[in-house]
């Protein structure tokens, strides 16, 4: 229940999930009914699971630990990471779509402002599913996209090392006809000497 939407004329409004966050949920369901006997419709979703009433909601100090204990698992600086930064990626992954502002804000569980709230129609929820769709809130998106980013980074250090080999396999081959001009301007210049001692020998004699 939230009493922000009551303009409205909600007692309540919709929100929707994904494919990953559904399959996350349903997991954690079917982990409740193997605890449970049965779920019912008034339980809350999440809850304290062990020696606790079934209609008993999880306190708001227990919800920001699992917060914070799931953003160190992934590596994440719990000291950064609060309940409200949920509904900021929330906004975020919003705010990145093209949705239209007042479904955002409808979406966002915020109160239109002025005339605004009186035009929207937060009854059509077949057309607040269809615009909700269109936002990537997929995890496994964005990893596909650091993959080929990954992969790209890959096949240009690939590049890069191959330019590398062949540079240094260039300045070997310039440094060995260096050497060989060299040992052949070394050579010349002593059959130089050889030849100016012989003539000198000879205007002598």
């Amino acid at each position: 229940m939230d009493t922000k939407l009551s303009g409205y004329g909600l007692p309540y409004y919709y929100t929707f999930l994904q494919a990953e966050a559904a399959k996350a949920l349903k997991d954690y369901l079917d982990m409740r009914l193997s605890l449970e006997e049965e779920l019912r419709d008034d339980d809350y979703i999440f809850k304290p699971i062990l020696g606790k009433a079934l209609n008993e909601k999880m306190h708001r100090v227990r919800v920001s630990n699992l917060v914070k204990s799931s953003a160190r698992k992934i590596g994440l600086d719990p000291r950064s990471v609060w309940t409200h930064t949920l509904r900021k990626s929330f906004c975020k992954v919003l705010n990145a779509s093209q949705i239209d502002e007042d479904t955002k804000e409808a979406l966002m569980g915020r109160r239109l402002p002025g005339s605004r709230e009186n035009y929207f129609d937060s009854h059509d929820l077949d057309e607040m599913i269809r615009k909700y769709m269109t936002a990537d809130f997929s995890a496994s998106k964005k990893t596909e996209d650091l993959q080929k980013d990954l992969e790209a980074s890959k096949a240009e250090i690939e590049r890069l090392r191959a330019d590398l080999v062949l540079a240094h396999s260039g300045r070997r081959m310039l440094e060995e006809e260096l050497a060989s001009q060299a040992r052949t301007l070394a050579e010349l210049r002593e059959e130089m000497r050889r030849l100016a001692k012989d003539l000198k020998s000879l205007k002598e004699g």
